[in-house]
């Protein structure tokens, strides 16, 4: 199968890394990926081995790039899925896939769109469209919006995020984290890994942790500038228990040392892949009763009301005071994490594209990609 996916994003959102693993994942599966984004996007530095096609400046030609490949495809006699990630690529695709479905069009392509947050759409093009054969969602809470507001419920499936292959293996020894940040064995150590956007709730993390009793507790923020959130800390008296790391590729370094991880985001998040990242490692997790969160810390996490300040203290502090508790949460989100490999969204996601181009692709033609993969 032909899959040409479109997104986009230009910085390295959650999105994006999701659309590139899933990419990674198909390659893997045998079918043959290009994945089209702006000139200016970042997500092909982290990952030559993928096809990337950067598109041209002039939005105007971006259409007639994307059909060279689809005339390939229909070449070969082969399936050929349109993959949309993010709002704007939703738009695109929705319109381009209707118009090759028109009467008379040389380009046999299916549209698949996404949508990964649950701010409410005002568009309906990407949903309504008759060229968007299903519209992938990463929660169910995502997918309800979706089905009440444009009576979609038959387009919806639903996939959630997946963990990156290695992406919960520390880079570095606890002890030379420990050490950087000047923490102590000894510390209870809550964290997060997030963004300066109003949206991720920081202010109701410092909050929270400040009402927590205890003289050994320290908070690690990870993705915050100090200059940004120091005067916060200095008002709520906790200045000299929070310690930031504005960026981290390698998020597992910080997230080893943590022995609760709290996702506070208060609007638009479906399923943040960092919470997920913790659960793979090991972490006991609370989150905000947001999107798709009550979903993935289902029966192994603890939920409280979005912007519930008093709410998410108490569970921080319960699970400073019970440690047996925090070690049962933690395991229990490492069970639950393997969920959430690439291979299980590889695999549905898939059978959604055979679902939608109404047919199978020959095992001859599965060799015969990974023949030409291996000589290029």
């Amino acid at each position: 199968m032909k899959v040409i996916i479109f997104s986009t994003a230009e910085n390295l959102s959650g999105g994006v890394r999701q659309a590139a693993n899933l990419a990674k994942s198909l390659m893997r599966r045998g079918h043959d990926v290009v994945f089209f984004v702006q000139q200016t996007a970042e997500i092909p530095s982290v990952d030559p081995s993928i096809d990337w096609r950067r598109l041209p400046e002039d939005k105007k030609l971006w259409r007639s790039e994307v059909e060279k490949e689809v005339i390939s495809a229909n070449a070969k006699g082969i399936p050929c899925i349109v993959q949309a990630f993010h709002n704007k690529a939703n738009k695109l695709v929705a319109l381009w896939t209707g118009l090759w479905a028109m009467p008379g069009s040389i380009y046999k392509a299916y549209g698949v769109g996404y949508r990964g947050v649950t701010y409410r759409p005002r568009n309906p093009l990407p949903y309504w469209s008759w060229g968007i054969r299903k519209v992938i969602v990463n929660s169910a809470a995502c997918g309800k919006l979706l089905s009440r507001q444009y009576g979609i419920s038959s387009k919806i499936e639903l996939v959630y995020n997946s963990l990156p292959e290695g992406r919960n293996i520390p880079h570095r020894s606890p002890e030379d984290v420990r050490r950087e940040l000047g923490l102590s064995a000894n510390s209870v150590v809550y964290g997060t890994v997030t963004s300066r956007k109003a949206d991720k709730g920081n202010d109701v993390l410092l909050k929270s942790f400040s009402k927590i009793q205890s003289p050994d507790k320290k908070l690690l923020l990870v993705g915050l500038k100090e200059r940004d959130w120091l005067p916060m800390c200095r008002e709520l008296g906790i200045a000299d228990q929070v310690h930031f790391v504005s960026y981290a590729e390698h998020v597992a370094d910080y997230l080893q040392l943590m022995d609760c991880f709290v996702f506070a985001g208060r609007k638009g998040d479906s399923t943040p892949n960092a919470l997920l990242e913790a659960m793979s490692v090991g972490v006991a997790c609370v989150g905000t009763s947001i999107g798709g969160v009550p979903e993935v810390l289902a029966n192994c996490g603890t939920v409280v009301p979005i912007n519930g300040v008093n709410e998410m203290a108490e569970a921080m502090q319960h699970l400073h005071d019970d440690p047996v508790l925090r070690k049962s949460m933690a395991t229990a989100c490492l069970e639950k994490s393997y969920d959430f490999t690439e291979e299980n969204r590889a695999e549905r996601i898939e059978r959604i594209y055979y679902e939608v181009a109404g047919s199978r692709v020959s095992p001859a033609y599965i060799r015969a990609c990974e023949f030409d993969r291996s000589r290029a």
